[in-house]
């Protein structure tokens, strides 16, 4: 909800202010109240994009300090500051210099000097400001929603199903209801307003600006439309409600209220949110319930022929990087599937068999992303995509013991991990055959013997086989890598080069990183 600057005139905390900037602007909104704690410009975030915020302080830590004053004015506008309230003014400030009155009228700013004798506290002032913004004015005429919502939602004889009682409902009050799964995948749609659509909305929330917790309500304004983010749960699964206030005229206070009036009427009406087919087609081939997924593979509308691959992404991904990866695939015939839990996104890529672009996308996602990718392509069917997916959990968690340089791990990576990991389970002559492959650098004087053992193990584990970027990697020259493995050659009594290397000794050197983890 929003209110004018001259609407918080009126409010007791303000009785006896004085405008000393910005007396034009009093008709200008305000949407968030805070307090200006921050020591210099420097410590302000701004990257902290809002609009339409008022800000209180009485610029304790800089008090003899105008010209950081200013600065940190200059900092809050880049913060969304509209409406600058200075209070203890004559205890802590002092008198309000010019230079402030300047800065603000050349930034747009309204500068509000409260009354120095009333000494009104900041919790004064900003539970006044919140108490509005949360529930509305008690004196404002506006139209009841929750009783008009109530009305229609429960009118069983008008209305011949639950989605059709909620359409008219948010017609008539002007709200829109967007239902989405706890990946933001959209279940159910009931759009007012044809100049904005939900997809804005998610894309924000996407990015993260909705975090993946159980919060109450979160308030999101995309392109000046407030949207309100509202957790829900719904016969035992999760769901997000954004609701929309398409005129920004109700309460938050009233949009949960709303959001709560929703909820009870999809009971009354028995009404079962359509399930994400696809995010359970994804979910069912992780868990390794074939038969889950084969039942519902029609369902999703995915031709098991054509899966290519799976893959997890461990770390958020972000909605530039997706699309930008979307597009690629989109333009080689690959589909990318994908659900997302907290900060991992499962997925599948449906493309044709004779399609070899399946393990390019992944490269092309590695360029800007910032997480880990554990993928295994070249499958067959069903069983192989839960065969993928069974090799990615029991391995994702070591890859970066083995490959800590790594954050595009393909199925060969993983085979060679999980091979290790069955040879320390084995143990026994198994393990010990491994082991013993690298026994020659214990003979050598130890810290000697630790460093070429290091330089083998960067070099074919983290480097691929190339002196350069070994040499890159270990922080030292490229003839140094060299003159290593020459004598590293020597000990093992073979020829390790980029183009030759000896069967065993990779898994003897995953084994080793394994073996000396933390």
């Amino acid at each position: 909800m929003k209110i004018t600057i001259k609407e918080c005139l009126k409010l007791h905390a303000f009785e006896g202010a004085e405008i000393l900037a910005g007396k034009k602007r009093l008709n200008s909104i305000i949407k968030k109240v805070t307090v200006l704690e921050e020591v210099t410009a420097e410590d302000i975030d701004a990257t902290y994009e809002e609009k339409n915020v008022m800000i209180v302080t009485a610029f304790f830590g800089t008090r003899n300090d105008v010209e950081e004053q200013c600065k940190m004015i200059e900092r809050s506008v880049l913060c969304g500051m509209s409406v600058l309230v200075l209070h203890r003014i004559g205890d802590i400030l002092g008198k309000v210099d010019e230079r402030l009155v300047d800065i603000c009228e050349k930034l747009g700013v309204v500068l509000i000097a409260l009354n120095a004798e009333r000494r009104i506290q900041t919790y004064e002032i900003l539970e006044e400001v919140s108490h509005i913004l949360y529930y509305g004015s008690v004196n404002e005429a506006k139209p009841s929603l929750l009783t008009d919502v109530a009305f229609h939602m429960i009118n069983f004889e008008k209305y011949p199903d639950f989605v059709s009682a909620l359409r008219t409902a948010a017609e008539l009050n002007e709200f829109q209801v967007v239902l989405m799964s706890s990946d933001f995948n959209p279940v159910l749609a009931v759009e007012t307003k044809s100049d904005t659509t939900v997809e804005a909305a998610i894309m924000f929330a996407r990015k993260g600006y909705v975090e993946k917790k159980k919060l109450l309500c979160t308030m999101i304004e995309v392109d000046g439309l407030a949207t309100y983010w509202i957790y829900t749960n719904i016969e035992g699964s999760d769901y997000y409600m954004l609701i929309a206030d398409n005129k920004d005229m109700y309460s938050k206070d009233e949009i949960i209220k709303l959001g709560n009036i929703i909820t009870m009427a999809m009971g009354m009406w028995k009404y079962t949110p359509k399930k994400d087919d696809e995010a359970e087609f994804i979910r069912a081939l992780r868990r390794g319930n074939i038969n889950k997924a084969f039942a519902i593979k029609d369902d999703a509308k995915i031709d098991e022929s054509s899966v290519a691959s799976v893959f997890l992404c461990v770390g958020l991904l972000e909605q530039d990087t997706r699309d930008k990866w979307n597009e690629y695939c989109e333009k080689k015939g690959i589909k990318a599937l994908k659900t997302r839990d907290n900060d991992e996104t499962t997925g599948i890529l449906l493309g044709h068999k004779k399609n070899n672009n399946a393990v390019k996308t992944f490269d092309v996602l590695d360029e800007s992303y910032h997480g880990k990718i554990f993928h295994v392509t070249g499958i067959n069917g069903i069983e192989g995509a839960a065969d993928g997916f069974r090799l990615i959990e029991e391995t994702h968690g070591l890859a970066k013991v083995v490959f800590p340089h790594k954050s595009n791990f393909s199925k060969y990576d993983l085979s060679l991990i999980r091979n290790c990991i069955h040879i320390r389970n084995e143990g026994g002559f198994l393990k010990r055959n491994y082991t013993k492959l690298l026994d020659v650098f214990d003979e050598e004087n130890s810290a000697k013997g630790r460093e070429l053992l290091r330089t083998l193990e960067t070099f074919i584990l983290d480097a691929g086989m190339n002196s350069g970027k070994t040499a890159e990697i270990l922080d030292v020259h490229t003839n140094t890598v060299q003159y290593r493995m020459k004598r590293i050659n020597e000990l093992l009594g073979v020829e390790i080069t980029a183009y030759r290397v000896v069967p065993g000794i990779s898994t003897a050197l995953a084994l080793h990183r394994l073996e000396t983890m933390n």
